[in-house]
């Protein structure tokens, strides 16, 4: 996936910056198990629909 800065500017590294983060709150997700564990796998999986929709909004895929 190319990046296309000069189409999408800032955009593209806000979808960046929201996926490491959606990928961090399943990771401490799983690490913490239990209710808050589950509260933050459903939250990262939430950040993670988001940005995935938004990157086949900007590149087509």
């Amino acid at each position: 996936m190319k990046l296309q800065w000069r189409r999408f500017g800032w955009s593209s590294l806000v979808t960046l910056f929201a996926g490491i983060i959606g990928i961090s709150l399943l990771a401490f997700g799983i690490i913490a198990g239990g209710g808050t564990g589950t509260m933050l796998i459903v939250v990262g999986a939430v950040v993670l629909a988001g940005v995935s929709f938004d990157v086949y909004r900007m590149y087509g895929y």
